[in-house]
């Protein structure tokens, strides 16, 4: 259930009174306790991307603790399924992550141009069923189709149509989903953001009476997430139904311009810019009420420097840690599941969350957006600062600047901040 007394935690934070002052509220049903929040995407079913590097992959995201994976359940659908190698290689991913614990979303496949699942509906329902019969036990979650409403626009077919095309597909593969394991959860196609009022679109068609979770993906900056989740909640109460809400692909690509000049120099920049989005996207989403977020990708391809595609992955491609790795490992470290739902408050451009580890350490996560913040700082209680990767910092003795680069400090029974020339309430 949706839960706004998460707002008391700030009492133990005084700010200056007279800063322009915004507190995040949650928007959708969410768990009170981070119940494994974190995933990242891989495409462990393509031979040609992250199927090679499936062990490799599972071992880093062990070290990591993450504990969700989302990846593509997929075929052509002109092939027939007897004798299909494709299946093999499904099987192979499915088993791999089961065997180490992880919590699996299968996408189902929308196909390409001319083989659309709408287009192949028998081949489709015959896929599912042998999906169904395969993995009901196994993958807890599964996803309708990603990304619809791009494959429209490249379709060329209007979002009113491609809605009507969806709709033949999405009661029937829930139906079909519920009767072969009441207890998997299905989420809604992915909705790539929210410009092209597509969210409109679904509510008004009753999309949201055949999936039990609102799937998004957003590229943008984190700071912008919460008014793009504003317009999400806004048409849920609208039309009077609520669902929880995750966000499935979200992430930076460290790819360089062609133009680069320096390209050790500006590939190392790009890599820590990418490290600074994974905490700020992870506990803005909790704050507003999000209960899972899945980092993309996990993987680099690096077949080219200038393929924006092939940077997106956390690793370099032969699964060596990029610097966003090692921000990710350290924000699941600092908070991790069973913490109790972050909070967020933003005086100013400062973003301040706080939060409460199971083992009932108190840990702040201090921000800005963009550029530099110089801030008085007091905490009482004992603490340590640490930085995006986790390093020991010194304590400053009384200022300290807030950047694009989240710091932590764990431990404290209360922090005051000055910012600019206001004083303390």
């Amino acid at each position: 259930m949706r839960n706004l007394g998460y707002l008391f935690l700030f009492l133990y934070t005084c700010i200056a009174c007279s800063a322009q002052q915004k507190v995040a509220t949650i928007l959708f049903p969410c768990t009170k306790r981070l119940d494994n929040p974190y995933g990242v995407c891989a495409h462990l079913t393509q031979t040609f991307w992250d199927q090679p590097y499936h062990d490799s992959l599972i071992g880093a995201m062990q070290h990591a603790n993450i504990s969700n994976v989302r990846f593509d359940l997929w075929m052509p659908y002109s092939e027939t399924l007897k004798g299909n190698n494709l299946l093999s290689i499904i099987d192979g991913a499915v088993r791999k992550n089961r065997k180490a614990g992880l919590k699996q979303l299968g996408i189902l496949f929308v196909g390409w141009k001319g083989q659309r699942a709408w287009n192949k509906k028998k081949e489709y329902m015959a896929f599912l069923d042998t999906l169904l019969h395969r993995y009901k036990n196994d993958i807890p979650y599964w996803e309708v189709m990603n990304e619809i409403n791009l494959e429209g626009k490249r379709d060329k077919i209007s979002a009113d149509s491609l809605l009507s095309l969806y709709m033949g597909i999405l009661p029937t593969t829930y139906k079909m989903v519920k009767d072969a394991n009441p207890d998997i959860i299905v989420t809604s196609a992915s909705i790539s953001d929210a410009p092209d009022n597509f969210v409109d679109l679904m509510s008004k068609r009753e999309c949201y009476l055949f999936f039990d979770i609102l799937n998004f993906h957003s590229y943008d900056y984190p700071e912008k997430l919460p008014t793009k989740y504003q317009k999400i909640c806004e048409v849920m109460k609208r039309d009077g139904w609520e669902k929880p809400v995750w966000l499935t692909e979200s992430g930076f690509s460290s790819f360089l311009e062609p133009a680069s000049k320096f390209w050790a120099k500006d590939t190392l920049q790009k890599e820590q810019e990418q490290a600074f989005w994974i905490p700020r996207t992870y506990l803005i989403s909790f704050a507003y009420g999000i209960d899972k977020v899945f980092t993309f990708s996990m993987r680099s391809r690096e077949a080219s420097k200038y393929n924006k595609e092939d940077h997106f992955g956390i690793t370099h491609a032969d699964v060596t840690p990029k610097p966003a790795y090692n921000a990710f490992k350290t924000l699941i470290e600092l908070c991790p599941d069973g913490s109790l739902r972050p909070t967020l408050k933003i005086i100013d451009d400062v973003y301040i969350a706080r939060w409460k580890r199971p083992d009932n350490k108190v840990v702040y996560a201090l921000w800005t957006p963009q550029g530099e913040e110089n801030v008085d700082l007091r905490i009482k209680g004992k603490h340590n600062f640490y930085d995006i990767y986790g390093k020991l910092l010194n304590k400053p003795s009384k200022k300290i600047t807030i950047s694009p680069s989240v710091v932590y400090i764990v431990g404290g029974k209360k922090l005051t901040l000055n910012i600019g020339n206001d004083k303390d309430a």
